[in-house]
């Protein structure tokens, strides 16, 4: 019996490193976490080799063990695979090259259930697909004949104020304003069906999302919220559309807002590196369920009661439009951060 056939038969990742936090050995069901080859994998620095939301969290505990030999674990992280956050279990174990002396450390991860990915990837796929077909055969019909409607409602309310019927006037409002979100649902249904073909051109990031901030100002004052951004004095530039990032940062924070009381906290913060640029929005809310957190993304899903189910299935089309990823974590009652990750364009020498 080979002992690679018995380290790779072990039901767990597991990752060997050494002081330096360089990867030396990996079983089969870390290099599927890694996403490389086994023999690929050694070699690399696990900071960069394992992908998780938020980005980089476990180094420090893998820094403290290899400098104090203290275990840490078993304990929650949230990893990445294709972009898509996926529940695991961590351990961190020191490894002693002689008697008091630390040689590296030994990480198992064990995730939290068979990998669902394949199936759910193939069930959203589906449900686009049925949306697609949807919107191209019924949005177009059913937009004309609302068009009358609002049309005709306008006319009536028109003459209940000049009557001076107050009541019927108020019930043309109402019914207009149903009229408009029934616009924006269908208009939802369009931009997750088929994205408009956006034009994409070289933007400032941070500029964006300071717009953003200001223009969801007046709505952290009115709900008693503090809206707090931590964005560098730089310029990140990437390949996009204004607009569009908007609407998602939009989105993301309003979806805080939403789920904190009066006094919470919503942070934007942008960190970066050579080849990526990362915005992070925290709250200090409610925070997800664990059984609710791997349907967020998946479109019609949501706990709102007026809510359609849409906007993070959008936002989530929008990154991938733009080569990026939307990634979260959360606990439950203590928040969640939803992590935007950007490629950053590469500008041509002169």
């Amino acid at each position: 019996m080979r002992m690679g056939n018995v380290f790779d038969a072990i039901p767990c990742a597991v990752i060997a490193v050494d002081k330096k936090r360089r990867i030396r050995l990996v079983n089969q069901n870390a290099a599927a976490i890694l996403a490389m080859p086994p023999a690929e994998a050694a070699g690399h620095s696990l900071d960069e080799a394992i992908r998780e939301v938020p980005p980089k969290e476990s180094e420090q505990f893998v820094v403290n063990c290899l400098e104090t030999g203290a275990a840490y674990g078993p304990r929650d992280i949230t990893l990445l695979r294709d972009s898509r956050p996926f529940p695991a279990r961590q351990e961190i174990t020191p490894i002693y090259g002689g008697p008091g002396q630390i040689a590296g450390a030994l990480i198992t991860i064990h995730v939290s259930s068979s990998d669902p990915e394949p199936a759910q990837l193939l069930r959203q796929l589906e449900a686009l697909s049925g949306i697609g077909e949807m919107a191209a055969g019924a949005i177009h019909e059913v937009r004309n004949p609302l068009t009358s409607i609002g049309g005709f409602v306008q006319l009536l309310k028109i003459r209940a104020t000049r009557l001076n019927d107050l009541t019927a006037a108020a019930y043309c409002t109402l019914i207009n304003e149903e009229i408009s979100h029934i616009n924006n649902i269908l208009t939802d249904f369009l931009t997750l069906a088929k994205p408009p073909g956006n034009k994409f051109a070289p933007l400032d990031l941070l500029a964006t999302v300071r717009d953003a901030l200001s223009l969801m100002y007046g709505e952290a004052l009115l709900a008693k919220i503090e809206l707090i951004g931590q964005l560098p004095e730089a310029n990140w530039v990437i390949l996009g559309n204004n607009e569009k990032i908007k609407e998602v940062l939009i989105n993301l924070i309003r979806n805080a807002f939403q789920a904190m009381d009066p006094g919470g906290v919503v942070t934007v913060a942008a960190t970066d590196d050579e080849r990526h640029l990362t915005l992070a929005i925290s709250d200090t809310g409610c925070g997800i369920p664990p059984s609710i957190l791997p349907n967020i993304f998946r479109p019609f899903f949501t706990t709102k009661d007026t809510g359609t189910g849409l906007g993070l299935a959008i936002s989530e089309a929008v990154m991938r439009e733009h080569g990026g990823k939307i990634a979260v974590a959360s606990i439950p009652g203590q928040g969640s951060t939803f992590t935007l990750v950007f490629p950053r364009l590469e500008q041509e020498s002169p």
